[in-house]
């Protein structure tokens, strides 16, 4: 009596009400305590959807029709997932908070990242994270997903088979001062951003300064050979797209390569023969985007190659290694970075756009690390040695064909 009391001082008997109905719809929705109520008395405000199509339409429309949306929501369904990238949903402002298990569960974290990925791709949201057990989040409440806007509150069930629309202002006001109060709390899960300058801009508030230098490590995974280093002024301005800003965008490259130096430990690069074949016979070859930069030319392609070489040999922190294969060919994703610190880099190439994702959470990165290790274990990446052997090969067969067209 003494809580209902307090609830009805502060938050109003619309509140009240709304909360009785929703311990009710908890009774008949929680398989494990459904009981027998024979007469429940809809609530006027709530509306029931029914059907997984019909309750992604619900959020698209809800997020399409405010000014700004905030949502508890775990991506762990793929085909609501799906259903969501498929409809259009306008660049509105989406507050997102997401649970991520603390445990040995890191499978269950990337597939989840996997998903925010590409729904973030597909969207604009600023997406934060708490460790939580997702399970035991879930017994808690039939409706584990929340999605907020203005007037209107959506309650989903965790399969996404089932939603609960509310008008009530109060309740609603109360829950979004409960999901507001946890994302404040929360860390940033993954920033996406829509170019190579605006990275350049934001990469100092990306990496937190190092212990000391040469305390990190870096494993660059792509098709192609990582090729720009100790570059001079005139080799990044020359395949920096033609702007206004090439000076500065020049300027601030070489001192994110600087940066870079100082901090690492040791870099790794891997990448296919069939990568570095395409990159001396492509007629056109952009270090990053057809988007972003200008094509490099063969002379300089060969140039830096033969330089990446000489660096492996003489330098111990640089080990170019081959793989077999590239495994992301099919997912427009085109370098992928990952940091010892946790960091962790996506560079995505679509046809028409270009995106950077950025993660910053241990379980994830440390997991996509180790995934490579097996590979090298398994024989899929060659040895350094074999590797630069195989290097050679290829940067001499060039030079032979180069001479042969000459003559």
């Amino acid at each position: 009596m003494l809580i209902n009391a307090y609830k009805f001082t502060k938050l109003g008997e619309d509140f009240l009400k709304t909360e009785s109905y929703i311990e009710q719809l908890y009774n008949t929705q929680m398989p494990e305590l459904r009981k027998d109520i024979n007469n429940i008395n809809p609530n006027p405000q709530e509306e029931t959807i029914n059907g997984m199509e019909n309750v992604a339409e619900a959020v698209a429309a809800l997020i399409n029709n405010s000014k700004h949306t905030d949502c508890l929501f775990i991506p762990e369904n793929k085909n609501f997932c799906n259903l969501i990238r498929e409809i259009t949903i306008k660049q509105s402002d989406i507050s997102w908070l997401i649970f991520l298990e603390n445990s040995d569960k890191s499978y269950f974290n990337i597939s989840v990242f996997n998903e925010t990925v590409s729904v973030l791709l597909a969207h604009q949201a600023e997406a934060r994270y708490l460790y939580k057990s997702v399970d035991d989040y879930c017994k808690c409440t039939a409706f584990p997903y929340i999605f907020i806007a203005e007037n209107e509150m959506l309650m989903l069930e965790r399969n996404c088979e089932k939603a609960f629309r509310f008008g009530s202002d109060d309740f609603i006001a109360a829950n979004r001062r409960m999901l507001r109060s946890l994302f404040e709390t929360a860390k940033p899960f993954v920033m996406v951003l829509t170019g190579f300058e605006e990275y350049l801009e934001n990469w100092e508030t990306v990496f937190e300064p190092a212990d000391s230098p040469n305390s990190d490590d870096l494993l660059i995974i792509e098709k192609y050979p990582c090729i720009i280093h100790e570059a001079s002024y005139s080799d990044i301005s020359s395949h920096i797209s033609d702007t206004e800003h090439n000076d500065r965008i020049t300027r601030t490259y070489l001192e994110f390569l600087k940066w870079s130096a100082k901090r690492l430990r040791k870099q790794e690069m891997l990448f296919t023969t069939d990568g570095i074949r395409e990159y001396f016979s492509s007629e056109t070859f952009h270090e990053y985007s057809k988007h972003l930069t200008r094509s490099i030319p063969k002379p300089l392609r060969r140039q830096l190659f033969a330089k990446l070489i000489e660096m492996s040999k003489k330098i111990d922190h640089i080990s170019p290694r081959i793989m077999n294969d590239f495994p992301f060919s099919e997912k427009n994703i085109r370098t992928i970075n990952i940091w010892k610190s946790g960091i962790l880099l996506i560079v995505f190439d679509f046809e028409n756009a270009f995106r950077i994702a950025i993660l910053q959470e241990k379980t994830i990165s440390s997991s996509i690390r180790d995934y490579f290790r097996k590979l090298e274990m398994c024989g899929v990446i060659l040895s350094e040695k074999e590797s630069i052997a195989i290097m050679e090969q290829e940067f001499h067969d060039e030079v032979n064909n180069l001479g042969k067209e000459l003559t």
